[in-house]
């Protein structure tokens, strides 16, 4: 009896290790990730913006919101509910490279979105953020959507993807 109890403790602990190295190893890129597959991808990304959310009416905070890219350039929106934003917000910080586990991917909104991507990041309490110091992969610090000038025409009433205002650096 006490060798069977070993014996399952043994192979669950084998078990839980080999999907703890699974985890770790199998890194998606932004444009393999699917919506309402498979949940257990991992990735590689650099946060490029976070901000707080803000919903208009009734005027409060909406979650955590943040735009991320890989290394191959491409980008995607990540977000975290209101309910959950106590869980994620202490672990991201604007322009670190993560490695990201346990978060749901799902279909874009249809309007309104801040970068152009079919699916989006849902994190929660059990999204595991990794904050890499160490040999980071090569991922660009700034992902921008440029338009010529005479397509900004084009985009009025368009609000499938945002068009922000361009700024200008006065000092650095």
């Amino acid at each position: 009896m006490l060798y069977e109890i070993f014996a399952s403790l043994f192979h669950l602990s084998h078990v839980v290790f080999y999907l703890a190295v699974r985890q770790m190893m199998k890194f998606a890129l932004i444009k393999e990730l699917q919506p309402y597959g498979n949940d257990d991808y991992n990735i590689r990304v650099r946060v490029c913006r976070l901000w707080r959310g803000k919903q208009v009416k009734p005027s409060c905070n909406a979650g955590l919101r943040s735009v991320l890219v890989d290394e191959k350039g491409d980008a995607i929106h990540g977000f975290a509910h209101e309910t959950d934003y106590p869980f994620v917000s202490g672990k991201l910080k604007q322009g670190e490279v993560y490695n990201i586990a346990n978060f749901f991917v799902q279909k874009t909104q249809e309007q309104y979105n801040v970068v152009d991507n079919a699916v989006e990041l849902r994190f929660n309490a059990r999204t595991i953020f990794r904050r890499l110091e160490n040999s980071l992969p090569k991922i660009p610090e700034h992902r921008f959507y440029l338009l010529e000038y005479n397509q900004l025409k084009n985009r009025i009433d368009n609000h499938k993807v945002l068009t922000g205002k361009s700024s200008t650096i006065y000092h650095v």
